[in-house]
């Protein structure tokens, strides 16, 4: 929370003698900031904080002021996880930590067209155990921890890895059907084919519990709270999917 204000007072006006433009170093450290936070439950929602999709609004803003300034470098010197390939799960992280799916969905994607990040199998692997702690989110922590300990959660990984597995080996069907994309991939095509693996699995978890419109509307909410209301989110919509067999 300190991090934080000490960022808004720094940067809140860019009029005002004192004020500085912060660089990639400044923004890691808010994420860092905010990973430490959302691990302790009582801090998530809390007003002194930034949620990710607001932190990530704010990042998404900075990048865009950087790539006009003709020292972009000096600027974006620091940003080890935005700009390289293993970092940019301290961004994921803390939207898993706030069990937020929708906007978990929508920074893939936002990773994918502002920073050139694509999302690997790891990070889909990474995703799955995020859906299955969220399926927990009303439990207590002691039940958490003998649920992950127990047969239950590797029985429930396995479901997950199986359904992820039938909607990529589909995708691929289709896409060597279609002629659509050269073989071998080069990896940017490879990334792009795995985050329409993961867009279309996110909405086949999350039509597990609400309507093709809901489940449409959760991920418009968070394009609209992090600023990108017209950033493509998958190549299906809940919509699409309703009434396959999963």
């Amino acid at each position: 929370m300190e991090a934080w204000q000490i960022y808004k007072i720094l940067t809140g006006d860019e009029t005002h003698e004192g004020s500085v433009f912060p660089d990639g170093e400044s923004m890691r450290c808010l994420w860092k900031m905010l990973q430490l936070a959302s691990n302790r439950s009582a801090n998530q929602g809390s007003p002194e904080l930034p949620s990710p999709r607001h932190l990530l609004r704010e990042t998404l803003h900075w990048w865009r002021l950087v790539r006009q300034r003709r020292d972009t470098r000096r600027f974006t010197r620091g940003l080890v996880g935005l700009a390289g390939n293993e970092s940019h799960r301290l961004l994921l992280h803390c939207f898993n930590l706030h069990q937020d799916l929708a906007g978990t969905l929508v920074a893939l994607h936002v990773l994918r067209m502002e920073f050139n990040i694509y999302p690997t199998e790891n990070d889909a692997a990474r995703l799955r155990r995020q859906i299955a702690w969220v399926s927990l989110h009303d439990e207590t922590d002691s039940a958490r921890r003998q649920f992950s300990l127990s047969d239950n959660n590797a029985k429930n990984m396995a479901r997950l890895k199986y359904t992820y597995k039938r909607i990529r080996d589909r995708k691929f069907k289709e896409l060597c059907a279609w002629g659509g994309m050269g073989f071998p991939m080069t990896e940017a095509d490879a990334g792009d084919f795995e985050l329409e693996v993961i867009s279309e699995f996110v909405r086949v978890i999350l039509l597990g519990s609400h309507e093709p419109e809901v489940v449409e509307l959760m991920i418009q909410d968070a394009q609209q709270a992090i600023g990108v209301e017209r950033l493509p989110t998958g190549d299906v919509s809940a919509f699409d999917l309703t009434g396959q067999n999963w």
